[in-house]
């Protein structure tokens, strides 16, 4: 029988998820500011609706922006929570990166496995209470229809190819922590350009026409505006084929580039330590 070539990076993922268990208040204290800055943001929408003499915006109710920002708020809580920027800086940092390279599984593989285990802990740990929670007043407290059994099938599928898109962004725009030998001020850059051109902090209703096709098929906007909308149920069957088969184009062609990336790196750690 053919050996299965992923079960070496089961590992990974199960020893990723255990500690995530095992360290979970860490995660409690980004989660908590995750909350705060909502509420502003909740508190924010509340005055510009106030003011507006319109109750709809750029194709929004204030309950159904309510529902858009928490579901992006929550969405980040396990699609934007991967470890491979970290896990990189740290190898840099902290000189692992050596032994990282010598076991016998791709870098580029086990970074993505690990990642995935913090993915699998923040979704099962974080997420679904949190969600269940918003929804259930959203559905009960405000009168929003509720998600589809297939709307919430397709926004897994949506999220399972966000998480891959920015995974293999991360990984390769880690790569400039060779260059660098630091990688936070990368990470506060990398955050506000995702969340801006992700739809995550806006609907992209509210940007210029001329800009909106650009970011519906830009790569950022699988990380929060399709698997959003696909969960809402804002997009048609059509919109939703287009939107996923994108996702489906970048995350494959991310991952090939992040394979690459790998390929050079390996070469300059090698030649960089003779």
């Amino acid at each position: 029988m053919r050996p299965n070539p992923f079960r070496k990076y089961h590992g990974f993922i199960k020893g990723s998820f255990l500690n995530f268990v095992a360290f979970r208040t860490e995660i409690l204290g980004w989660v908590l500011q995750d909350i705060i800055t909502l509420f502003i943001m909740v508190f924010l929408w509340f005055a510009i609706y106030k003011e507006s003499s319109n109750e709809t915006i750029n194709g929004f109710t204030y309950p159904q922006m309510m529902m858009y920002l928490v579901t992006a708020s929550l969405s980040a809580q396990w699609i934007a929570n991967g470890t491979t920027f970290q896990e990189i800086g740290q190898d840099i940092s902290q000189g692992n990166i050596a032994t990282s390279l010598t076991r016998p599984v791709s870098y580029r593989g086990q970074k993505f496995a690990t990642s995935l285990g913090s993915v699998l802990g923040n979704f099962l740990i974080f997420f679904l209470p949190m969600a269940l929670i918003a929804f259930l007043i959203f559905t009960f407290g405000l009168g929003q229809p509720a998600p589809t059994w297939h709307n919430m099938l397709l926004y897994l599928v949506a999220g399972f190819l966000a998480i891959v898109i920015l995974d293999s962004f991360d990984f390769m725009v880690a790569q400039l922590g060779f260059l660098t030998n630091s990688l936070f001020g990368i990470f506060l850059i990398k955050s506000c350009i995702i969340t801006f051109l992700s739809g995550a902090a806006i609907p992209f209703s509210f940007f210029p026409s001329w800009a909106q096709p650009v970011l519906e098929y830009l790569p950022f906007s699988g990380l929060a505006s399709t698997p959003i909308n696909i969960l809402l149920g804002r997009y048609d069957w059509a919109t939703t084929g287009i939107r996923l088969g994108v996702s489906l184009g970048y995350a494959i062609l991310l991952y090939l580039l992040s394979e690459l990336t790998n390929v050079l790196m390996v070469r300059h750690v090698e030649s960089a330590g003779g």
